[in-house]
């Protein structure tokens, strides 16, 4: 009975995590799945019945599969929603007169937290821990106490997870990781033909390779390239400290506004707000054609997490021109990153003139 009231808490734990992982992302969603090997090591089957005895069972390697949903935030970690199954074949019974027959399956429901510790170039390493519940079916395992297993049970499950993923094209990822799961408050039982409880564990390796697809990644690569004369300013490249919001006209007819942004965030500062305030009492005066919102960063971090970047910096300020009653339909938005930066400066440079989102609209 307390056995059963842990593994209750415990998935009401994972279910309670659920919604939490589903707000907290501030980079945006993304799924994956997976395909690998599972090492699952020796178990002991434990009778503590009239035949007290113990059971060693060695296991080939099996197939791993997994899908996951999940958010990724900010500063680089993750929260994410797992489903997992394992299938590992018996190749070995001790005191067995017979040949080992059998398999252990387990399905598996997890909550998965993890931190990218180093990125670079577009690879993240990562590392972290999930919490969840399984389901494990033994089926025809033998023989053991001269019978033939078959049963199941659930049971808590704890996993370390230790990986790398690299960006292979815009919003994907290839990914590769180590998990090593194991079974928490209260061993798996089961019953043998003898009415005996057999108490046993569930301890894993895994290895898996997939695919990762984020939603969070910019919709748009455009690069056309956009004729614009800016106002000097100064080459104080090392500087972090904002530069006062631009405006300034452009040729043929356009007008262009720049609102720049804090190091590493998408959040308008108050300088921001008010040029983007001026740039929509503009565009209500005349009769508009066309807008545009472009984000752009400087050049600190990888391709792919800088056009996430310069995605959601042109999304703040169109949410802030729609509010300010510009049609929503009426701007376009494109992800530049760290690419047509407004002062050239080496890769990995904080440059605050580069941190900029660039408001232009076509009069006619």
């Amino acid at each position: 009975m307390k056995n059963l009231i842990k593994k209750i808490y415990i998935f009401a734990f994972t279910i309670i995590l659920l919604p939490i992982a589903a707000i907290a992302g501030e980079s945006g969603p993304y799924i994956s799945g997976a395909l690998g090997a599972s090492f699952l090591d020796y178990s002991s089957f434990e009778n503590y019945g009239q035949y007290s005895q113990t059971n060693k069972v060695k296991y080939n390697t099996g197939f791993d599969g997994s899908v996951a949903a999940g958010y990724k935030f900010e500063k680089g970690f993750r929260s994410e929603l797992e489903l997992g199954y394992d299938n590992n074949l018996i190749s070995f019974v001790n005191n067995s007169p017979t040949q080992a027959t059998g398999r252990t399956d387990m399905f598996r429901t997890m909550i998965n937290n993890t931190y990218d510790f180093y990125s670079h170039n577009g690879m993240d390493i990562y590392t972290g821990f999930g919490l969840g519940v399984g389901l494990t079916n033994v089926n025809n395992i033998g023989q053991i106490n001269g019978s033939v297993i078959t049963g199941h049970d659930t049971l808590g499950l704890a996993q370390g997870i230790l990986g790398t993923d690299y960006d292979i094209a815009p919003r994907t990822q290839l990914f590769i990781n180590y998990k090593y799961l194991t079974n928490i408050g209260g061993d798996p039982s089961y019953t043998d033909a003898l009415g005996d409880k057999l108490h046993t564990d569930y301890r894993s390796s895994i290895v898996e390779v997939g695919l990762k697809y984020s939603f969070g990644a910019p919709a748009s690569h455009d690069t056309r390239e956009v004729p614009i004369t800016p106002p000097p300013m100064p080459k104080s490249s090392l500087s972090d400290e904002m530069p006062p919001a631009v405006e300034h006209e452009r040729v043929n007819k356009s007008r262009s506004y720049l609102a720049f942004f804090d190091f590493n965030s998408s959040k308008l500062t108050p300088d921001a707000v008010r040029i983007i305030k001026s740039a929509a009492l503009d565009i209500k005066k005349g009769f508009i054609t066309h807008i545009e919102v472009t984000g752009h960063t400087d050049t600190v971090g990888s391709d792919a997490y800088n056009m996430r970047l310069s995605q959601k910096r042109a999304e703040a300020v169109k949410h802030e021109l729609v509010k300010l009653g510009i049609k929503s339909k009426e701007i376009t938005l494109f992800a530049k990153g760290k690419r047509e930066l407004l002062v050239p400066t080496p890769d990995g440079v904080k440059e605050a003139q580069n941190r900029r989102a660039e408001i232009v609209y076509t009069l006619e």
